[in-house]
């Protein structure tokens, strides 16, 4: 009972010196305690604000990242357009003259043929066997006689060159 009794006992009465000490104590100790509750609630806005850039600052880069992948796709549709125009331009000038080919063809291969029978009548001339001689005259002659068909197909291949003329202001092929 006496350890009860102690708490209902009148306290002794404290210097006044004490008391404000005391005081002073209690003051300073619930400042000290204001102080932690600052710190700890500026320290938990800091985090939430810090938290919060940082998610923002993802975002933001996630968005600049799917932005700039959208740009190299976009740059890299656009490039292929324009390769498509120019191999269309270059083509729509060379179609005309595939067309014109079909024309000029026939001759063409009947040129090629005649210089395949007479190559193959050259080569058929020449001796081929071990020991053979031949007549140098007639293989001088024979020589002059591919050099010529030769000469033909070339003034053949600049007639038909010197037929194609390119327009500049209207910027068409025309065969003449």
């Amino acid at each position: 009972m006496n350890g009860v009794l102690k708490y209902f006992k009148p306290k002794r009465k404290v210097s006044h010196m004490q008391e404000d000490e005391f005081h002073q104590f209690r003051m300073a100790n619930n400042a000290l305690l204001q102080w932690r509750f600052v710190n700890a609630r500026a320290k938990l806005v800091t985090s939430n604000t810090k938290k919060t850039a940082e998610e923002t600052l993802f975002d933001v880069w996630v968005r600049i990242s799917l932005m700039r992948n959208a740009i190299v796709e976009k740059r890299k549709r656009v490039e292929r357009v324009r390769n498509g125009m120019k191999i269309m331009m270059v083509l729509s000038g060379q179609l005309r003259l595939l067309e014109e080919w079909g024309k000029i063809e026939a001759k063409n291969i009947e040129g090629v043929s005649r210089l395949t029978r007479k190559l193959t009548g050259i080569s058929i001339r020449l001796p081929l066997v071990h020991g053979a001689k031949g007549d140098v005259l007639s293989i001088y002659d024979e020589m002059n006689a591919a050099m010529d068909v030769m000469n033909d197909i070339q003034q053949f291949c600049i007639i038909y060159l010197h037929q194609v003329k390119y327009k500049r202001k209207s910027k068409t092929i025309v065969f003449l």
